[in-house]
């Protein structure tokens, strides 16, 4: 699983998604997921994929919890460290890692989330990770996961050409409710957001659009051309169901 993020990068695609987020629809879709996930009594939380840490410190202060964000990229980490202010470390920290091999205690954690993060995982790796996801979990504790799935073997070439690009190995929802499964893990949530994905994207491109010239202070034109160019291949991609957008909450229920 590569870094294919550069700190300018990252900086180039927050100015699309927002201050503190990687992935598109900002405060008003983190409030709609976590309505929907009905999450409750969450005291330690593990956000794997943390991006740039705006998801990792909802959690610290819309449920009061302490909260490890883990991200492959150390300038993503960096940038979380150095927005983060003193009394903001003693509850949330940041932590460079790859989700295969870092460890954490058994048992710990209420909560693991991770958002458009397990595509990245060779299939030949997913046990692995799920392996580590139910140890680290307490029992009672909830896994919740926001994901690209492929929806249908034939796609169009620029889908093929994009996956091999964005080293992208996502599942087809049965694989993963399957892998789930077979890990110990109780489903208990199975939701389609890909209308709302499109929608989400279709917004935030109609915003980007209309900021270029601001984008352009900071960034150069190949640059703002290669974004709105990818927002829309996703935008193409997702309206065909060559993707979707799925929403899981499973459940750990032994040690």
């Amino acid at each position: 699983m590569k870094n294919r993020y550069s700190r300018k990068s990252i900086l180039c695609s927050e100015k699309y998604y927002g201050r503190g987020f990687h992935s598109p629809g900002g405060y008003e879709v983190l409030d709609l997921l976590f309505k929907t996930l009905e999450l409750d009594n969450i005291e330690n939380v593990l956000e794997v994929g943390s991006g740039l840490g705006a998801t990792t410190h909802y959690f610290n202060k819309y449920f009061g919890a302490q909260v490890i964000g883990l991200d492959l990229s150390q300038d993503m980490v960096d940038i979380c460290k150095e927005r983060q202010t003193s009394d903001e470390s003693k509850k949330v920290e940041f932590i460079q890692g790859d989700l295969r091999f870092t460890e954490f205690n058994k048992n710990h954690f209420d909560l693991i989330w991770t958002r458009e993060t397990l595509l990245y995982i060779p299939e030949n790796e997913r046990k692995k990770v799920w392996n580590n996801f139910y140890s680290f979990l307490k029992p009672g504790g909830t896994l919740a996961i926001l994901e690209w799935c492929r929806e249908r073997e034939s796609v169009p070439d620029e889908v093929v050409e994009y996956r091999k690009t964005s080293n992208h190995h996502d599942q087809y929802p049965h694989e993963l409710l399957s892998d789930l499964g077979n890990s110990g893990f109780t489903i208990f949530l199975f939701k389609d957001l890909t209308n709302l994905y499109v929608q989400i994207l279709k917004d935030g491109l109609n915003i980007l659009q209309k900021m270029e010239n601001e984008f352009k202070k900071d960034f150069t034109v190949e640059e703002f051309k290669a974004l709105v160019e990818r927002v829309e291949l996703k935008i193409r991609a997702f309206t065909r169901r060559d993707f979707i957008m799925t929403l899981v909450k499973a459940k750990k229920y032994n040690n």
